[in-house]
């Protein structure tokens, strides 16, 4: 079966990437007539403890042998992260992003696509076009010393460098690690630590400080220089 919808591809989704608050999204289905009758819904949901899933019926745009094209327009207003998939609305099928990346057709939840909206006014840096950045999850890049004790017993501690990363967006924050010097072989121009929160930044005067100065320097307690 071909594709159904692949974000990556432009016929599928325009425009590429993440879009401005305010700005239209054009995303086109592509479903095979061996499923037979569908008439497909786009179902977007924004990321938010009282947002709801919303539907938006799709318009048909013709054929092509063996395929029948759908599409839909929509305006993201809210800044944000956007969720979405595909409901046929006929047999309880939907299609769901598959591990390629390319809808597949399934009757259960499946993972989702993501739109990321951002400040409509916003302008990227003349600095920063074109550079390639490397996040830092500070609790654990670069660690001196494996399964060193948390010195903050509030906090959490990441022991499997290789599980996903402990993460409460806005709750709470991370152990800061030492980077400064290490060099990627792929072409680094920019390093961006994952965000000390407010509070985490607020209750340590010294750490707040580090945040200011670009981590060139770290506090014993969190990690050593070595």
């Amino acid at each position: 079966m071909s594709c159904l919808f692949n974000s990556y591809d432009p016929y599928f989704k325009r425009p590429f990437g993440a879009v401005r608050a305010g700005q239209s999204v054009h995303l086109t289905l592509c479903i095979p007539e061996e499923l037979g009758y569908v008439d497909p819904h786009l179902v977007i949901q924004k990321e938010g403890k009282y947002d709801v899933p919303v539907h938006y019926r799709m318009k048909f745009d013709g054929q092509t042998p063996k395929q029948n094209h759908f599409s839909v327009d929509v305006a993201l207003n809210d800044v944000g992260l956007y969720f979405y998939y595909f409901d046929l609305y006929t047999d309880f099928r939907r299609v769901v992003r598959g591990p390629d990346n390319c809808g597949v057709v399934s009757w259960q939840d499946g993972e989702k696509w993501q739109i990321t909206v951002y400040e409509a006014d916003f302008r990227t840096p003349e600095t920063f076009k074109g550079k390639v950045f490397y996040q830092i999850f500070p609790d654990r890049f670069c660690e001196g010393v494996e399964n060193k004790p948390m010195p903050f017993p509030d906090r959490l501690y990441q022991a499997d460098k290789h599980a996903e990363p402990f993460w409460q967006p806005n709750e709470t924050g991370g152990r800061l690690n030492r980077y400064a010097g290490y060099t990627p072989d792929h072409g680094v121009d920019c390093y961006k630590p994952a965000r000390l929160l407010p509070f985490f930044m607020d209750e340590d005067a010294e750490l707040k400080e580090l945040c200011q100065e670009e981590y060139t320097t770290c506090k014993k307690k969190l990690e050593t220089l070595e």
